[in-house]
């Protein structure tokens, strides 16, 4: 038994997580990005920082749900690469390998069908592979080629293991095809310099903008960008310049947020090489949380349908009176208030009244007790 329908507490953000608790300001800010690139058609970058554990790859993952949900867009969500040395590293981990290919097929089925509205026919192809050189890949014909037939193929058979298909998808990823592969596709070489892997993330940005009649952006959401510090001035300087070559030659429909753990923006200034610094339209702290705020921002989690108790006839159930702002006021001289802290606390303080007090509410003298013992292992820690 429990006091939820399910268990709200938890330290890992959820993959697809339609919870938003509080932090209205929060979400008016995210709301703001996403108008900017879907109702301006314009591009944007973004810079998103708070200190580990403020929430920062939860609301990432919120603003995915959102942007595919509500409009339909496409999202590329990736923890930045470790050992990453270049842009093509990056490309190939967390820009390719963090889609699912079958969206990458399905859209170039659909860009194929409206180009070749009456089926198969090699002069109406040949001019638009032409178009999609010209439209998507800006004069790469080898790019344009390999969309094609990935879109043929996948019109016709419905089969993603089809080996044009799979030798599609390899050269896309940039993998080394041997000859016979690249003949299959009808391509002269594999992807192999720096630039031609920042052309190929601006291609298939556009490829998903323009593969459907209602022109849609794509939002690229690369969180964890403080490990760049890992890598030295140098590497640090050879990706951030590869992403802005990127959002240079997609002026229009990309939503490129970066997000970074950070707990003051000097530290995060020294990560920004001044490319990026300029080019930064949204800048969005995610900062530690008032006791009031904290409240609410339980209360909202706790009667969230999906976790709150059919039967709760409290609005805070299971916390009964003050239970709920006495805990928040013991965590606040124990603990910052960050919903990494929060959670980790409700988790073992609500655990320990399941199982020693249940199906009885929560009440200020327990939460003091468990408090006592939480901040003094809090301090061993320490």
């Amino acid at each position: 038994m429990s006091y939820f329908r399910s268990w709200p507490f938890r330290v890992v953000p959820q993959e697809s997580p339609e919870t938003w608790a509080d932090r209205k300001e929060l979400l008016e800010k995210y709301r703001g990005i996403i108008d900017d690139v879907v109702k301006r058609r314009r591009s944007a970058i973004s810079i998103v920082w708070g200190e580990f554990g403020a929430g920062k790859s939860h609301s990432l993952l919120h603003l995915r749900h959102t942007v595919q949900s509500e409009l339909g867009c496409q999202v590329v969500y990736s923890p930045l690469p470790k050992q990453i040395r270049q842009y093509s590293d990056l490309y190939r981990q967390g820009f390719i390998g963090a889609l699912d290919f079958s969206d990458v097929a399905k859209a170039t089925a659909s860009l194929w069908q409206r180009l070749n509205p009456h089926g198969v026919d090699r002069r109406i192809e040949l001019e638009s592979v032409e178009t999609i050189s010209k439209d998507i890949c800006k004069g790469w014909y080898d790019f344009a080629q390999v969309l094609s037939t990935l879109g043929r193929t996948m019109t016709l058979t419905g089969n993603p293991t089809d080996p044009q298909c799979l030798a599609g998808a390899a050269w896309l990823r940039g993998q080394k095809l041997s000859k016979s592969e690249l003949r299959l596709l009808g391509v002269s070489g594999n992807i192999v310099y720096e630039s031609d892997f920042v052309k190929a993330t601006a291609a298939l940005v556009r490829l998903f903008v323009y593969s459907s009649q209602e022109v849609k952006p794509l939002f690229w959401l690369l969180d964890d960008c403080h490990y760049m510090a890992t890598m030295g001035r140098k590497g640090l300087v050879i990706i951030q310049q590869g992403i802005k070559d990127v959002f240079n030659a997609c002026p229009e429909d990309l939503g490129l947020v970066m997000a970074f753990a950070s707990k003051d923006s000097s530290s995060l200034e020294r990560l920004l090489i001044d490319d990026i610094r300029s080019r930064t339209l949204h800048r969005v702290e995610i900062p530690i949380m008032s006791e009031n705020e904290t409240e609410e921002f339980v209360g909202d989690l706790i009667n969230y349908p999906v976790f709150r108790n059919p039967e709760a006839k409290q609005t805070l159930y299971p916390f009964k009176g003050k239970a709920l702002q006495t805990f928040v006021d013991r965590l606040s001289k124990s603990a910052d208030l960050i919903p990494r802290e929060i959670m980790k606390a409700l988790d073992q303080l609500v655990s320990k009244a399941e199982a020693e007090i249940f199906p009885e509410q929560i009440e200020e003298a327990f939460v003091n007790d468990f408090m006592q013992g939480y901040r003094a292992e809090e301090s061993r820690e320490q």
